[in-house]
């Protein structure tokens, strides 16, 4: 007969050296002996103080149990370092309540079963922008009764971290550009819609520039009338050149550079999708409705206040393409089919782009006999990679494209109903996939849902009367007005307190109320470390503000005058 293991966890006293006045224990559960039979805290101190820890790490201990060691984890841990205690089972995780128990309320402690929740976790915590490292450090045999689990949450965090420190390397160099257009885009939001007020019945279609859109174009143009159009920006060109007119645009670009892609078309009665970082000017172009979302580029105080007094549009997650933006907000919308073409994120050597793309229309405009500036040159420049064969053709990538195949991956897996129509499965490898006209109309023609019509009606439990009241164009631009007169007296404060400390008046005060203010109006300083404005301000980092300060005055006066 097979022996029962254990439904709750047996604490055993073991033995311990004579001068340590603390008694010891091992925990048997499910036929395991979680810490050592002899001395368990003297034998992981000797295995701590042998591990080297980076600054900027964070360690994931898996089955703290007990929490043994965790006291010398802490002590030896180095400047901006965060221990994160994660636990599968519920019985394991309650012992922390044991007066046996060393438990550190200060250290955070997780009981799931879910390692999903780490693929957003670095977003969700300001004070982890400072981390560059992760450490695994399982200091018992709790961890091997689910090792797999414990290795998808380290996985997990891995990942996160990579696409966090890319998002960091854009906010960098994009923040400002970031934070001005979202608040230069507000009298723009205070008179469209919000994404989640889009419901579309019909099956989608979104359409990239990849060269596979090619393929798809005759078969898009025989049957418009039985699906939305969703075109990402660079794609329109190819679409109109072809004789489709999308329904919908959707723009995530901050700089000015794709307002060329729209060029023509601002007359048509195209409806747009628009990020809140969105260069200002591209909403205005086009003459249809206006659907307006929030990405959750970085963890801010200053987004946080406008969310909260529901001044900004639904937040999506950042997922650094605007086809997966749009792959992930058609899920949001539509209860029906969605197919997608031209997001390859590779492309054959000359070719990186369809026909009559931005890219390609360029390279051609500027192709000259003297000039380097041609499709080949362009498509062999960079980093690339060797992605596969398809079609008894090489087709390569890059790092970022790769990086972005493998989010969409994610994503697909998550949504049953996205299919592949003509797009290139080298790296994007969705079973879903339609390659030939009377598939595609037999699918969309058998009328099929996948979920019930969502309501539009907020999930909170505001009725829908009250949504309506408290949304009305009128309240909304009177809030959003009286929010950034606010931010206009926090920044003459800043301003004020900063020329004052530079000319060494009260410096200490002055510099204090500096942090104070500037830790809510974290917009002013979206590329200074946080772990380093919130400790001491010198006269770099004074100037530094003052000049952000100036800036983004003139940022908020012009959108103030726009209300």
């Amino acid at each position: 007969m097979e022996k029962n293991k254990q439904i709750n966890p047996e604490l055993l006293k073991v033995s311990s050296m004579e001068w340590q006045v603390q008694d010891q224990y091992t925990v048997l559960y499910k036929d395991t002996y979680i810490y050592d039979k002899n001395n368990p805290i003297l034998k992981i101190d000797q295995k701590l103080n042998n591990i080297e820890i980076k600054k900027n790490t964070l360690i994931i201990v898996p089955s703290p149990v007990l929490f043994y060691g965790l006291k010398t984890l802490l002590n030896k841990l180095p400047e901006n370092c965060f221990v994160l205690c994660v636990e599968y089972e519920k019985e394991l995780y309650e012992l922390k309540e044991r007066p046996e128990s060393d438990y550190l309320p200060e250290i955070e402690y997780l009981n799931i079963t879910n390692h999903d929740i780490f693929l957003n976790y670095f977003e969700t915590k300001k004070e982890l922008s400072v981390i560059k490292h992760i450490l695994f450090l399982p200091l018992n045999k709790g961890y091997l009764l689910h090792k797999d689990f414990y290795a998808e949450c380290y996985d997990n965090l891995k990942k996160n971290l990579k696409q966090f420190l890319k998002n960091s390397l854009t906010l960098y160099s994009l923040g400002k550009r970031y934070y001005k257009n979202l608040i230069l885009n507000l009298p723009s939001w205070s008179n469209g819609k919000d994404i989640k007020e889009l419901k579309i019945d019909k099956p989608v279609v979104i359409t990239g520039a990849g060269e596979s859109i090619e393929k798809a174009l005759p078969l898009l143009k025989n049957n418009r009338t039985l699906f939305k159009i969703i075109a990402i920006d660079t794609s329109l060109k190819t679409l109109t050149n072809f004789g489709i007119t999308p329904d919908f645009i959707i723009a995530v670009e901050s700089q000015f550079y794709n307002i060329f892609d729209f060029i023509g078309n601002s007359s048509a009665p195209i409806s747009i999708i628009a990020d809140m970082t969105t260069y200002p000017l591209t909403s205005r172009i086009f003459k249809g409705e206006k659907y307006y979302f929030t990405s959750n580029f970085t963890s801010s105080n200053f987004l946080d206040s406008l969310k909260n007094d529901n001044l900004l549009p639904t937040f999506v997650p950042p997922l650094g393409s605007v086809g997966i933006t749009a792959l992930y907000i058609a899920a949001m919308i539509c209860n029906s089919f969605i197919f997608y073409t031209g997001l390859d994120f590779a492309f054959m050597i000359g070719k990186t782009h369809a026909k009559d793309s931005p890219m390609i229309t360029d390279t051609l405009i500027n192709w000259s006999k003297l000039s380097e500036n041609n499709n080949y040159h362009v498509s062999i420049n960079g980093n690339l990679i060797e992605a596969g064969q398809f079609c008894n053709k090489t087709i390569y990538t890059t790092p970022v494209l790769k990086s972005y195949a493998e989010i969409m991956d994610n994503l697909i897996s998550k949504n049953k109903n996205i299919y592949s129509l003509f797009s290139s499965p080298v790296l994007v490898k969705n079973k879903n996939s339609v390659s030939d006209e009377a598939t595609f109309v037999s699918m969309i023609e058998s009328g099929f849902t996948s979920k019930p019509a969502a309501s539009s009606q907020m999930k909170n439990p505001k009725t829908q009367t009250e949504y309506l009241l408290n949304n009305t164009d009128t309240n909304r631009s009177q809030k959003i007005k009286v929010f950034l007169e606010n931010e206009l007296n926090k920044i003459e404060a800043i301003i004020n307190s900063g020329v004052d400390f530079l000319n060494g008046i009260s410096q200490v005060d002055n510099e204090n109320i500096i942090k104070q203010l500037i830790e809510k109006s974290d917009y002013l300083l979206p590329y200074y470390p946080k772990a380093n404005y919130l400790k001491t301000l010198d006269s770099v980092a004074v100037k530094f503000i003052l000049l952000s300060c100036y800036s983004f005055t003139k940022a908020i006066k012009s959108t103030l005058n726009r209300i």
